[in-house]
Parts: C-alpha cells; sequence; structure tokens
C-alpha cells in the first residue's frame, strides 16, 4: 500500500510555509497554513480509508507511531497530518505560536493565533504551617529524598541494607530535636 502522493506534497508544503519556518504568526501565514491543513483531509473512500488505518495505528501505539514516523529514513513524516491536532502542532514546533483545534460541526481544522492563558484570577493557596514533627517523623520524611537523589550506599547488597545505611547515618541535634525529647 502506497500513501497517496498529495498527502507527501502537503507534509512538504506544510513544513516549508512561512509559519512552520520563522515560528511568528501572522493572520497571512496561519490562514496559509489553515489552508493547507484542511487539504489533508481524503477526498475519496480509498483515502479515506488510508486515513482510518493510520489513526487505528497513531492510537494503538502513540509514541512509537511518532518516534516511526520521525525516522527520515522512513520518509513518512506527512503521515502526521492524519493524527490530532495537538501532535500537527507538537510535530511542526508551533506549541506556542497557534492553537490547532478541529472543529466538528464544518468538518475543519481551526487555526488560530495561541493566547496564553491569565491565571492572575486563579486563587494561589496559602501554606499552612506544618506541625512539629518528631525525630522519627523527621528522619522518615528524608528517607524517600534520599532513595530519590542517590545519597545511598551504593555498595549495599539489598535496598533494604541502603535505606538501612541512610538511616543509621549520625543526626545534629537542634534545640527543636531537644525540645521534642522533652
Amino acid at each position: 500500500m502506497s500513501l497517496p502522493k498529495r498527502i507527501y506534497e502537503l507534509g512538504k508544503a506544510i513544513a516549508n510555509s512561512d509559519l512552520v519556518l520563522t515560528k511568528s504568526p501572522t493572520p497571512q501565514n496561519i490562514a496559509q497554513f489553515r489552508d493547507l491543513l484542511n487539504q489533508s483531509f481524503p477526498v475519496d473512500e480509498k483515502e479515506a480509508a488510508q486515513r482510518e488505518l493510520v489513526r487505528s495505528m497513531y492510537y494503538c501505539n502513540p509514541f512509537g507511531f511518532l518516534q516511526y514516523i520521525s525516522i527520515s529514513r522512513n520518509r513518512v513524516k506527512a503521515l502526521i497530518l492524519w493524527t490530532e491536532s495537538k501532535r500537527i502542532a507538537r510535530f511542526f514546533e508551533l506549541n506556542r505560536c497557534v492553537h490547532i483545534s478541529w472543529n466538528e460541526t464544518t468538518g475543519l481544522y481551526d487555526v488560530v493565533l495561541y493566547v496564553p492563558r491569565d491565571n492572575s484570577d486563579v486563587p494561589t493557596a496559602v501554606p499552612t504551617p506544618a506541625a512539629p514533627q518528631t525525630q522519627k517523623q523527621r528522619t522518615l520524611s528524608r528517607a524517600p529524598t534520599a532513595v530519590l537523589n542517590r545519597t545511598l550506599n551504593p555498595n549495599a547488597k539489598s535496598y533494604s541494607a541502603a535505606v538501612q545505611t541512610v538511616y543509621a547515618e549520625p543526626q545534629k541535634n537542634t534545640s527543636q530535636d531537644w525540645a521534642d525529647a522533652e
């Protein structure tokens, strides 16, 4: 099965469009990009069947599919046009330039200028003061950090031995520790 030459040509045209090359959106290059993107929709039953096959492969394993089409020797990068709008934007590195969405009523892609969300109206959470911890609680709360930062004993023969070496390290006593002991 060979894919339509039209899709390959559209893929090249989109990759060479002003919007993709300059990453600076203007109304003209957004309209040009949108028009090229909307031409990728199948024009006959054979193309529609091929598109459904490509989409089923994509939805079965999106990561593997994107890896496969990204390999230049495969020469199938144009198949990105038959996936999701967010993947198309990421593939052409247009994430923070334009927003691509599929309009169900018209059956066409909409491409608009990307406008970041304004988070100024979202209330920020006020942190509540933490309750005082005992020495054991402080030690236990530090252990996962030690595990994640790989500060465990690399010569330990097992995970539990490595964790025990974290707990066995001498700790400095602070005035808070003495207050907890009372």
